[in-house]
């Protein structure tokens, strides 16, 4: 759906403006993460090598890119952590290197100890939002969506949140990608 992809551009354009930003991503790895960066950057769709096996000329713009994108203000921290732990990073993270921007990339992956089902939504929206509140950050949070709620409609509409209808509710802004059919 391109949710990551998404997320990936806007901060390298948030942190190319030299605004410090923070991403927990709990699909790639923080390598994976950095060499997407890099092909944004370049303007070059990675699909083109893998397909032909070379980059070819575009070989020094790509390392020229990978290059610039390490030296931009972003800090990625991998895997699905307890969301206690997530926003405690935040903090730390703020502290530390002035974080201005924080994007989780999927709440549905963050943990909860002791809760289970939609619960776990429900403590994740509620700690992220105050966490948002306290430490003055905008975060952009990425949720899967409701297949069932999609194929009902054929639309996506701000119900669509995977697991919990907290996503909403603690929202301040919603958008939704559509799915483009050629």
């Amino acid at each position: 759906m391109g949710k990551s992809f998404l997320t990936h551009d806007m901060l390298r354009r948030v942190a190319g403006n030299g605004t410090p930003c923070l991403l927990f991503t709990t699909e790639m790895s923080g390598e994976e993460v950095l060499e997407r960066l890099a092909f944004l950057d370049a303007g070059i769709d990675p699909a083109d090598g893998a397909v032909t096996g070379t980059f070819g000329s575009r070989v020094g713009a790509i390392k020229e890119s990978a290059s610039r994108m390490t030296q931009l203000p972003i800090w990625i921290c991998e895997g699905g952590l307890p969301v206690g732990a997530l926003v405690g990073e935040m903090r730390r993270q703020q502290a530390l290197n002035g974080v201005e921007f924080v994007a989780v990339d999927h709440i549905q992956h963050l943990r909860v100890p002791g809760e289970k089902g939609p619960a776990i939504i429900e403590r994740v929206m509620a700690d992220l939002k105050g966490a948002a509140i306290d430490l003055h950050l905008p975060v952009w949070a990425i949720s899967h969506i409701n297949r069932d709620a999609q194929k009902a409609g054929g639309t996506i509409s701000h119900f669509a949140g995977k697991g919990s209808s907290a996503i909403e509710q603690d929202s301040n802004v919603q958008l939704a990608l559509e799915p483009v059919v050629w």
